[in-house]
């Protein structure tokens, strides 16, 4: 896919993935995902969401690990430094733009 290829880095690729292949609202959901919410096992995500969290049960879903999707989770977490909480680390700053690599 060309826009994969065209991301400066594994956490853009990564960024890029969870919203084509996992359908996850950015930045919101990207921003909120933690390695726990990873179930390797089950091939599960559990996405926080919350634009509607205040919604009666409505606080989170349950996302499918496709096949699309995990190889660039597992780069990630490959490249996750030991003892990271947040799958998207290099983006966290409030003044990041997901919208724009710079």
């Amino acid at each position: 896919m060309q826009v994969l290829e065209a991301c400066p880095d594994n956490e853009w690729r990564l960024i890029f993935a969870l919203s084509r292949f996992g359908g996850l609202r950015c930045p919101s959901e990207h921003l909120g995902l933690r390695w726990e919410d990873i179930d390797w096992e089950r091939n599960r995500i559990r996405v926080r969401s919350p634009k509607t969290e205040h919604h009666n049960g409505k606080s989170s879903r349950q996302v499918p690990i496709f096949p699309e999707l995990r190889t660039y989770l597992e780069n990630a977490f490959d490249e996750a430094a030991e003892g990271a909480v947040h799958v998207i680390q290099r983006y966290r700053d409030t003044n990041s733009n997901l919208r724009t690599p710079i």
